[in-house]
């Protein structure tokens, strides 16, 4: 999914085209927003390459406290994505 310029998450305005390293980012703003799903889905990818982001560090972050009965989330956090 490609988001343009201009497109709105909640309070956030998407300024310029996201690269693959902002992904991670993008993650976090559909979680604070509530859109878990589409975070999800920016995850998956993520934790199969070399990343900031892995199993471990969602287990302890905060921003992914929503997420944490759901069963797709609990795969990824099990390493099973």
């Amino acid at each position: 999914m490609t988001l343009a310029p201009g497109t709105r998450l909640g309070p956030y305005e998407i300024l310029a085209p996201i690269g693959a390293g902002r992904m991670g980012e993008l993650a976090r703003i559909y979680m604070v927003v509530g859109e878990q799903e589409k975070a999800l889905d920016k995850l998956e990818p993520l934790l199969k390459i070399p990343y900031y982001l892995s199993p471990g560090w969602l287990k302890i972050d905060p921003t992914f406290d929503p997420p944490r009965k759901n069963p797709r989330f609990q795969k990824l956090v099990a390493g099973a994505a």
